[in-house]
C-alpha cells in the first residue's frame, strides 16, 4: 500500500500527489519506467519493474529498440504491463548527472511521459524519481525539474485527459528530497503573483554579495520554470549583446544586476536605463554566477517584461511550431525567421517556453524582433482564417517526403508554414489544418532533416521568391 504525502488539485481538477510506495504496486493506467536508451532493464527501477513484470517487458522493449532505435529523452516508448497491475509501462530516458544539459533533459523525459499518456488515452500515471538512483541526479534539483514540468504541462494541456498524476517515491531520502521542495514551492507560490512580488523584496544601493539574497533566489526561480515566469509576466535575460536586443526593441528592465568589472560597453549600456524605470543594482561575481542560467556569466543579467504582441491579423508569412521541444532548435529557428521576413511565430502546444534561458541564447535576439505567441489550437486556426489583404492564407505543413517539392509553391501569397517537431513530426491537429504538404528534396538520400535546417531552407525559399 503507498502512502499520500502530499497532494493538490492543478486546474481544471486534475490531482498531483506525492506517495510512498512500490512502483510495481501502483494499480493506475501506466507507470513510467526510468529506463536507458537501449531499454536493457538491468538495474534500479527498471530490473524491479521487469522482474516483477515478466519476460514478456523486456522482450517488448528489445523489440520497440530494434525497430525504433535507441529511445531519446524527449520520445519515451511503451510496452504492455506484463503481470503488473497497470495497463502500459512507458520508458523515459532521463539524464545521467555530469552528461551535461541535465535540467532541459530530465524535463523532456518527464514531459514526453506525460504527452505518450495523453495519446494513449490514459486519466493516470505514476512517475519515481527519475535519473536520481544510479544516475546520480541530485534529488532536490531533480525534484524542482520534475514538480516544475508537470505543472507546467497541465497548464498548456488545458485540453489533457490524465485526471491523477502520482510521483512514486519508494526511499526515506527521496521521499525527503520531494517534499521538502514540494514545500518550499508552496511557500514561493504563496506570494501574491505579477510584479508585486518584485516590489515586495528588499530594496536598497548596497551591493548583493549573497547568493541567498531574496532577490538573486526569485531571478534564480523565474531561470528554472516557464510556469514562474508567466505567472509574474516576467522572463530573465543574460549579456551584453542580448540586453542591447533589448534595449533597442523598446523594453525597459524591471530589474538589473551587474558586477563591478562590467566592460566598458556593459556600462555604456546601463547609462541607456532610468533609475526611476529600472532597479540597477551590482552584484558580487559570485551571487550574479547564482542567478544566472549560464557556467560562465557575462557580467550583467535583467529581468524584462513579457512582451504582449498584438495579433490582430495574420502577416504574410506565419510560421507555427508545433511541440517543438529542443530549446536549440526552437531559437535557432526563430532568429532564422527574424532574419528571413517571417512576421509572425505561432506555438502551439506541447512546444517549449520561447522565452526560457537557452532559447533566448539560441535566438540571439530573435525574440525582441518577431511577435511570439503560445496558443491553442482552436485559436490558431481561427487566427489563420483572417483574410491578408483580401487574400486566404494558405497553410502548409513541412513534410519529409510527402507533399510539393518547395520550388513549386506560390509563397508570394499569404502563407502560413508548419514545422513539427523532430521527435514525433506534426500532430493531428497540424495535419487537419493544413491545406496542403511542402518538401524538400534530398537527392543525397537520407530519412530526414533537423527540423531547424528543415525551417531555414523553406523560409529561405520563401524569401527568394519574395524578393
Amino acid at each position: 500500500m503507498s502512502t499520500t504525502l502530499r497532494h493538490t488539485t492543478l486546474p481544471p481538477g486534475r490531482r498531483l500527489l506525492v506517495v510512498q510506495g512500490d512502483l510495481v504496486r501502483e494499480q493506475v493506467d501506466a507507470i513510467v519506467n526510468a529506463a536507458n536508451a537501449h531499454l536493457q532493464h538491468g538495474g534500479g527501477v527498471a530490473a524491479a519493474i521487469a522482474s516483477r513484470g515478466g519476460p514478456s517487458i523486456q522482450q517488448e522493449s528489445l523489440a520497440w529498440v530494434r525497430e525504433h532505435g535507441p529511445v531519446s529523452h524527449d520520445s519515451p516508448a511503451y510496452t504492455s504491463a506484463g503481470d503488473l497491475p497497470c495497463r502500459y509501462i512507458i520508458h523515459a530516458v532521463g539524464p545521467v548527472w555530469g552528461e551535461g544539459d541535465e535540467p532541459a533533459k530530465l524535463q523532456a523525459a518527464v514531459h514526453g511521459s506525460l504527452a505518450l499518456a495523453d495519446r494513449l488515452e490514459l486519466a493516470s500515471l505514476a512517475i519515481p524519481a527519475i535519473s536520481t538512483g544510479i544516475f546520480g541526479y541530485p534529488k532536490r534539483q531533480a525534484a524542482r525539474v520534475i514538480l516544475n514540468t508537470i505543472e507546467d504541462y497541465f497548464l498548456n494541456q488545458p485540453e489533457s485527459g490524465l485526471t491523477e498524476v502520482r510521483l512514486t517515491l519508494y526511499d526515506a531520502p527521496t521521499v525527503e528530497a520531494f517534499t521538502e521542495v514540494w514545500d518550499t514551492r508552496l511557500a514561493e507560490e504563496a506570494a501574491p503573483p505579477g510584479p508585486a512580488s518584485l516590489r515586495e523584496l528588499p530594496k536598497g544601493n548596497s551591493q548583493i554579495t549573497s547568493s541567498r539574497n531574496p532577490k538573486v533566489q526569485w531571478i534564480k526561480a523565474l531561470q528554472g520554470s516557464a510556469r514562474k515566469r508567466r505567472q509574474e509576466g516576467v522572463f530573465v535575460i543574460e549579456g551584453i549583446r542580448l540586453l542591447e536586443e533589448a534595449s533597442q526593441a523598446g523594453i525597459v528592465p524591471r530589474l538589473i544586476l551587474h558586477t563591478a568589472e562590467l566592460s566598458d560597453r556593459g556600462r555604456q549600456l546601463l547609462a541607456r536605463f532610468s533609475p526611476d524605470a529600472s532597479e540597477i543594482l551590482e552584484a558580487s561575481p559570485g551571487a550574479l554566477k547564482a542567478a544566472s542560467d549560464t557556467i560562465s556569466p557575462q557580467g550583467i543579467l535583467a529581468v524584462c517584461p513579457l512582451p504582449e504582441p498584438a495579433l490582430p491579423h495574420p502577416e504574410l508569412l506565419v510560421l507555427v511550431l508545433d511541440r517543438l521541444r529542443d530549446p536549440g532548435n526552437l531559437g535557432t529557428i526563430l532568429r532564422t525567421a527574424a532574419v528571413l521576413g517571417v512576421g509572425q511565430a505561432l506555438l502551439a502546444p506541447e512546444s517549449t517556453d520561447p522565452f526560457s534561458p537557452k532559447v533566448l541564447r539560441a535566438g540571439m535576439g530573435a525574440q525582441f524582433q518577431l511577435a511570439i505567441a503560445s496558443l491553442a489550437w482552436p485559436e490558431i486556426a481561427a487566427h489563420l482564417r483572417l483574410p491578408v489583404e483580401g487574400q486566404t492564407v494558405q497553410i502548409l505543413l513541412a513534410e519529409t517526403a510527402a507533399g510539393a517539392p518547395l520550388t513549386a509553391i506560390d509563397f508570394r501569397q499569404p502563407t502560413a508554414l508548419i514545422i513539427g517537431g523532430e521527435a514525433e513530426g506534426a500532430s493531428p491537429e497540424a495535419r487537419r489544418l493544413a491545406h496542403q504538404s511542402v518538401s524538400i528534396p534530398m537527392p543525397g538520400g537520407g530519412e530526414s532533416l533537423n527540423a531547424a535546417v528543415a525551417a531555414g531552407i523553406l523560409l529561405y525559399e520563401a524569401a527568394r521568391q519574395r524578393s
